[in-house]
């Protein structure tokens, strides 16, 4: 970028090593640029690595770095008079409300927890922690380590009252030091399940996920408007079960671009949101069990079905899929030619405004297949079938 004068803002660099040469003055004659975010830790043993780089840039910005690395103030360094702010490896909850307060209802006996603010050092959180955010934007650092798979009854589930935002990667309250370790079955499992003034939800960046690893994670989390990004392409039995079950106000769904499911994936994901409108594109093809059973159940705002491209059905995998969802008009078409047990029981039921369907089905023959899939649709309407 050398020489770019209108560029005020620079790329996120996150890499943690510098090699021979990396950055030599990239941003050199920058005279607008004011921020910059560099991860680096290891930028002493690399030649050249930053030579010049932010010479000429302007007199004043904000310079964001790991709180674990060193750096010298000058051209090859960060640039003379800027801010310097640190990234911690933790969530950060910052209060919306005077006097929210944070704490645990369960700590997994595989899980360690501390917690840090502006005024304090890092220090254990239990069950019998409860911290207390005074003014509007007061933030407390939560970090922690998750050494063995949680299960069903061994999770961590925390507790608030007023209005929170979470922010960070969620990846640091199981392994703060290692923000890519793989993750463990039931990590997130019920962790923030209740927390009505939790407005915003941490990043989850995980691309290969793990059995049950964000089941129930949001459930009856009426506050919380937007959903998290879902990078995830490797899914794994559960993972996503019951993720945003009764999250009220939550208006649009995530894109989930895995095209490979496991069973019950998405099973109840967004049961009960009366608010979403819209949802994700589903693109697989080759369905596993339950893995949509319950996805968009009670979603009485959605007014269009995604498509389901699907022709390879599996047990129960649309059953009840968009059981009472009342504004959807019109079914997404069914390409599948034979059905499977279950796979499509009481799918449209309660959709008192259905009136188009095309199911293209020529075998029909399993066991309850279509069992009430259209009980209490419109009294009037078209339906397309094969011929």
């Amino acid at each position: 970028f050398y020489g770019c004068t209108s560029l005020t803002q620079a790329p996120e660099l996150p890499a943690t090593t510098l090699v021979n040469g990396c950055y030599n003055q990239m941003f050199k004659g920058c005279s607008n640029l004011n921020y910059i975010k560099c991860l680096a830790t290891d930028i002493i043993s690399a030649y050249n690595r930053t030579n010049s780089w932010v010479n000429g840039v302007s007199a004043t910005g904000t310079f964001v770095k790991d709180v674990n690395s060193s750096w010298t103030v000058g051209v090859s360094g960060i640039p003379e008079g800027w801010i310097v702010e640190e990234v911690i490896n933790a969530v950060t909850f910052t209060a919306e409300e005077s006097g929210s307060t944070i704490g645990l209802i369960s700590l997994s006996s595989n899980q360690t927890l501390e917690y840090k603010t502006a005024s304090s050092d890092w220090t254990s959180m239990s069950t019998s922690t409860n911290i207390t955010l005074n003014n509007i934007g007061d933030k407390v650092y939560v970090r922690g380590m998750l050494s063995e798979d949680n299960t069903y009854s061994n999770n961590t589930q925390f507790t608030m009252t007023g209005k929170i935002n979470a922010s960070g990667n969620c990846n640091a309250l199981w392994n703060y030091s290692d923000l890519d370790a793989p993750l463990k079955k039931y990590c997130g499992f019920c962790m923030f399940k209740g927390c009505t003034s939790l407005t915003t939800a941490p990043e989850l960046p995980a691309t290969t996920l793990a059995d049950s690893c964000y089941g129930n994670m949001f459930y009856n989390c009426t506050g919380l408007t937007q959903a998290p990004e879902l990078p995830a392409t490797t899914l794994a039995y559960s993972c996503y079960n019951g993720m945003f079950y009764g999250c009220t106000s939550l208006t649009t769904a995530p894109e989930l671009p895995a095209t490979t499911l496991a069973n019950r994936c998405y099973e109840y994901m967004f049961r009960d949101c009366t608010s979403l409108t819209q949802a994700p594109e589903l693109p697989a093809t080759t369905l596993v069990q339950n893995c949509y059973y319950q996805m968009f159940y009670g979603c009485t705002s959605l007014t269009t079905a995604p498509e389901l491209p699907a022709t390879t059905l599996n047990f129960a995998c649309y059953s009840n899929m968009f059981s009472g969802c009342t504004s959807l008009i019109t079914a997404p078409e069914l390409p599948a030619t034979t059905l499977v047990d279950y796979c499509y029981s009481y799918m449209f039921s309660g959709c008192s405004n259905i009136n188009y369907i095309k199911c293209l089905a020529t075998d029909i023959s399993a066991t309850d297949c279509t069992t009430n899939w259209v009980s209490s649709v419109s009294s009037t309407g078209t339906f397309v079938k094969a011929e």
